[in-house]
């Protein structure tokens, strides 16, 4: 059985060896630790007609189905099927913010933005330095 986090991870160094090579290196990225799931106390669960507690909807596990990182410039959050339903999502902080659903069309679209921002600030830095 393959996990959702390695999944996502997986998927995220992918992105990194097909689309930013020679931009950035998979050994830069900086993982941020993952966010705990907070699950309310059974004294604060609704009650049905004959007073008994109902359990809410919950996700499975400790922690979220997502991975927070960051590279340079650029923070990077990928967020799984189980979080952000039916795809998952990614969100691209940092110069040029962009985000859409897991899907190769915007992981594309990121990999143009960071390089296109990157070629842009390199552009600048050396306009400046002349």
């Amino acid at each position: 059985m393959i996990r959702p986090l390695l999944a996502l991870t997986r998927q995220v160094q992918e992105f990194f060896h097909a689309h930013l090579i020679g931009h950035y290196r998979w050994d830069d990225v900086e993982f941020r630790p993952r966010e705990r799931i907070v699950r309310p106390s059974p004294e604060t669960w609704a009650r049905n007609k004959r007073g008994k507690r109902i359990r809410p909807d919950t996700i499975d596990g400790k922690h979220h189905n997502a991975i927070e990182l960051s590279f340079g410039l650029w923070d990077l959050l990928v967020e799984g099927p189980d979080e952000h339903p039916p795809l998952g999502w990614i969100r691209l902080g940092g110069l040029d913010a962009h985000e859409g659903p897991l899907d190769p069309s915007t992981w594309n679209e990121i990999a143009e933005r960071i390089k296109q921002s990157d070629l842009e600030r390199e552009h600048g830095d050396k306009q400046c330095g002349s």
